[in-house]
């Protein structure tokens, strides 16, 4: 519509335009209409793929970025206001296996999280620490300290995805074991109690 109007044809006449520089193999149709020159998707599709194999190496336990901040990044390098101008490039991006969806989070096509041998040992280690503080909360110093900060909060994710701790607000976790007991502390009173109670 917008190109009819810049270029002051009919839009069925813009239709067949682009769709001529589709078929030469000039221009892109992004599922929701937009249009893209393929020498600007190469661009995009190296940036984006930059991107993505730089969280790799700075997460090696995440199975990939979180969509909303790749697209955020994508907004702030490329000034685009419009998100679903993004999305809908990074779904092309998808079919056509360049990069695969995760559900939550976008990977490099092909890409597995490779633990290492201590990974397990080191989630075991948490799981036990955080049952056995119940309904206390761990300092985060004790936590950190089994391995870097970044590979303790990814398994610290998985843990919380696995359903054996429960994220309590951006730092802290508690075990499912200690919020079940602290919510049953809770219902057991009436409809009124102190925060002593």
């Amino acid at each position: 519509d917008e190109l009819a109007l810049e270029l002051g044809i009919l839009r069925t006449q813009a239709a067949e335009l682009v769709m001529e520089e589709v078929a030469a193999g000039k221009l892109v149709m992004l599922s929701e209409g937009s249009i893209l020159s393929t020498s600007k998707l190469e661009r995009l599709k190296s940036n984006i793929e930059y991107m993505i194999n730089a969280y790799h190496e700075e997460n090696p336990l995440s199975d990939g970025i979180p969509k909303q901040e790749l697209l955020s990044k994508l907004m702030a390098s490329y000034h685009i206001e419009d998100e679903k101008l993004l999305a809908a490039l990074v779904n092309y991006l998808i079919e056509i296996k360049v990069i695969s969806d995760q559900g939550k989070t976008i990977a490099r096509a092909g890409f597995e999280v490779q633990h290492p041998e201590e990974h397990e040992a080191h989630k075991k280690e948490l799981t036990e620490k955080y049952r056995a503080a119940g309904i206390e909360v761990i300092k985060n110093d004790e936590v950190y300290s089994l391995a870097d900060k970044n590979t303790v909060a990814a398994m610290l994710v998985e843990l919380a995805e696995e359903g054996i701790i429960r994220k309590m607000d951006s730092a802290y976790y508690i075990s499912a074991e200690g919020w079940n007991q602290a919510l049953n502390a809770v219902t057991s009173f009436g409809a009124d109690f102190t925060l002593a109670e």
